[in-house]
């Protein structure tokens, strides 16, 4: 059995004033959550359309403490709310690299490449490409959809092809006479740290 979590995440303190999932929860359909054996781009069986997480007080760590960026960043409209948008921003970070994920919901695979959103999210792969320097970290923009991996540049987008469980994405930069270009690829994970 889930137990509830005493204390709410880092997180929950920086989201936009007013601003709440409301009747969305297209994060319970983008993501995977084996802690309740939810698959990916299928709808959490405890989610409950229109209303939210019917395990909400004992749902685990890895939901609780997730906050979608529209929650927390008052620069994206009222457009990028999820149910709205058929997408989930995400900004993740590796060691050496700093990106923009967009989760978006495998019933509406192209809803990314149409316009208000289209522009923004070319727009947000330049700022990545101009802040990517020779040393530092590297900044990336990537659209998901089900399993398969978009690496979004300015100029074109790289089809990465579908991820399996045992894949992850790397994300490096290549310095060629004077111009740094950001690419990626599927990498294996490494083994699980034995005890």
């Amino acid at each position: 059995m889930l137990t509830a979590h005493p204390y709410p995440s880092p997180l929950e303190s920086r989201t936009v004033s007013g601003r709440s999932c409301g009747s969305c929860s297209l994060c319970c359909k983008v993501f995977p959550v084996p802690e309740v054996d939810s698959a990916r781009s299928v709808m959490c069986r405890h989610c409950i359309p229109g209303k939210g997480c019917g395990v909400h007080a004992s749902r685990p760590a890895i939901c609780r403490n997730f906050f979608c960026n529209w929650l927390l960043l008052d620069t994206l409209g009222p457009e990028w709310q999820p149910e709205q948008a058929k997408m989930v921003l995400q900004t993740i970070a590796f060691p050496d690299a700093l990106g923009l994920v967009v989760h978006v919901d495998p019933d509406f695979p192209d809803h990314w490449r149409i316009e208000p959103y289209y522009a923004r999210i070319k727009g947000w792969a330049l700022k990545a490409q101009q802040q990517t320097k020779a040393t530092g970290p590297v900044y990336f923009v990537m659209a998901e959809i089900h399993r398969r991996e978009f690496l979004v540049l300015p100029d074109r987008e790289v089809d990465l092809g579908e991820f399996e469980d045992d894949e992850e994405i790397e994300v490096e930069r290549r310095v060629s006479n004077g111009r740094i270009e950001v690419s990626a690829k599927k990498k294996h994970k490494p083994p699980p740290a034995g005890p």
